[in-house]
């Protein structure tokens, strides 16, 4: 009965909604247009917006300045010049290769090379005659030349570690089962022996050496955790209470001896014309020199030269 009256509703609106529809001017009745079917289902049309025509600015607008640079023009066939001007012949001799525009862009690009010849020889001479800017005078460039340096920086190295194992030693941070340290086992053997360093060797597992190796040893009793050791083999090269770190891993001979030398020059065990021995090269360098500096404004090449000198040493 309920579902009988819902339709019967529905129906009176659905006519009634088709009676004032056909009733309204303008609009044709619903069964006048029964084959375009559900037309309830077409967008409807969209209203234009209107347009009001534009009106003309009564403000005046200038054209834009023309960017005029402040700088100088560069003088012709300077540096300056022929960085601006060799690309652009370029350009003109690829896009246009007449006789005229190729000849001129080879003529300015021999010129930019006569140029750099003349550069060259001077400062040839230049370098030759200052030892503070010859590069072979700080390391040989020749290979014979460098041999020579390195060796001297080597045997320096070795007297240097010496000297450092007169009042230091080398704490030895291992375990039993480490194949590292069973290949560190004999580098540091070798080093202790020819620079006369005490090894103190200490185990973190609390076990002997497999192959016998150091068989005086101490069990660590909080050492590691104390020096945030985290693997092994470990170094620390030791002087009165003081710990300077080697390395952590695998060391071959020289670098050993290089590391001994660095973290005492680096702790301030050694001088530094001790470290600067060393080195297997001539350690010069330029300083400023302040008293000869008088204003902040251009410095001629003549005062350049008295700024900049070599540091003492």
């Amino acid at each position: 009965m309920v579902n009988r009256w819902r339709l019967t509703l529905l129906a009176f609106c659905f006519v009634s909604s088709a009676i004032l529809a056909a009733e309204e001017p303008g609009v044709p009745p619903y069964y006048a247009e029964k084959e375009r079917g559900w037309y309830w289902r077409e967008p409807i049309p969209l209203p234009e917006p209107e347009t009001k025509a534009e009106e003309p600015s009564s403000e005046h607008v200038s054209p834009p300045e023309p960017i005029v640079s402040s700088s100088p023009e560069p003088a012709p066939f300077s540096a300056a010049w022929m960085r601006e001007a060799l690309p652009k012949y370029r350009d003109a001799a690829l896009e246009n290769p007449t006789p005229e525009n190729v000849r001129a862009y080879f003529l300015l690009q021999r010129y930019g090379m006569d140029m750099a010849e003349r550069f060259a020889l001077t400062a040839q001479r230049v370098v030759m005659s200052d030892p503070m800017l010859d590069e072979n005078n700080r390391r040989p460039i020749s290979s014979y030349g460098a041999r020579v340096f390195d060796e001297v920086a080597r045997e320096a190295s070795e007297q240097v570690a010496k000297d450092i194992a007169g009042s230091a030693g080398i704490w030895y941070f291992y375990r039993s089962d480490c194949p590292y340290c069973k290949a560190q086992n004999p580098i540091l053997k070798r080093i202790s022996e020819r620079l006369g360093f005490a090894v103190l060797p200490i185990a973190l597992d609390g076990l002997p050496m497999p192959d016998g190796a150091y068989p005086i040893f101490v069990p660590d009793r909080g050492h590691a955790r104390e020096l945030q050791v985290t693997q092994t083999p470990t170094l620390f090269l030791v002087k009165q209470g003081e710990f300077a770190q080697l390395s952590e891993g695998l060391v071959t001979d020289e670098n050993l001896v290089g590391r001994i030398v660095a973290a005492a020059h680096e702790a301030g065990w050694i001088t530094d014309q001790q470290f600067e021995s060393t080195r297997p090269v001539n350690g010069t360098t330029l300083v400023v020199d302040s008293d000869a500096v008088h204003d902040t404004g251009a410095v001629t090449p003549e005062e350049l030269a008295q700024i900049l000198k070599i540091a003492p040493r």
